[in-house]
């Protein structure tokens, strides 16, 4: 009877690895927020990373040098249950031009749980429209949906409350900026 239930629960988890592993389906969790404040501020503030800690409190980045693909970060996640998590990643995309950033985890093989994270800056389409600044992680494999089970909520809180600390740390920059202080941006 046991041996049924692992032979079972095997069988589940080899045909979802199949299908996640060759295809865009999984899940995802993503915030979305929106701001006035120039682009360049906004990406100047995600481009350096390990300074993240010093405007937000979710996230802390360690990374030798520059964001630039191929490059190992380790992000500390503090979530709002008080419960934090350690990941090592690696950045696949650094595009200053199209503003996105993106990395994925490491710590497991990508047929068992792939992720794709991001933050984009979506420019303005006209010149009344907000900045969109789009925080999300895809993903895909057999543990993603055990991920989400378990972390899903917290994932958004904690990209949620990165972004309007974002915000608020790129409006204080060009409010600074304004009232005539050398801050750098």
């Amino acid at each position: 009877m046991r041996q049924s239930f692992y032979f079972g629960v095997a069988s589940m988890l080899a045909l979802a690895s199949i299908y996640f592993a060759g295809s865009n389906a999984g899940w995802a969790v993503e915030a979305v927020a929106e701001t006035d404040v120039p682009a360049k501020v906004v990406w100047d503030l995600i481009f350096h990373m390990n300074h993240w800690h010093d405007w937000n409190e979710v996230f802390s980045i360690t990374i030798d040098g520059n964001p630039v693909p191929g490059k190992a970060i380790s992000i500390l996640a503090k979530w709002k249950d008080g419960t934090v998590n350690r990941a090592d990643e690696r950045i696949v995309i650094v595009d200053a031009s199209s503003m996105q950033m993106c990395w994925n985890y490491e710590g497991i093989p990508d047929w068992m749980l792939s992720t794709d994270r991001c933050i984009i800056i979506e420019e303005r389409t006209s010149d009344r429209s907000p900045l969109r600044i789009r925080n999300y992680e895809k993903f895909g494999g057999p543990l993603a949906f055990i991920v989400i089970w378990l972390k899903g909520d917290l994932i958004k809180a904690g990209f949620e409350a990165f972004n309007v600390a974002l915000v608020s740390e790129a409006d204080r920059r060009v409010r600074a900026n304004d009232q005539g202080t050398r801050e750098e941006l």
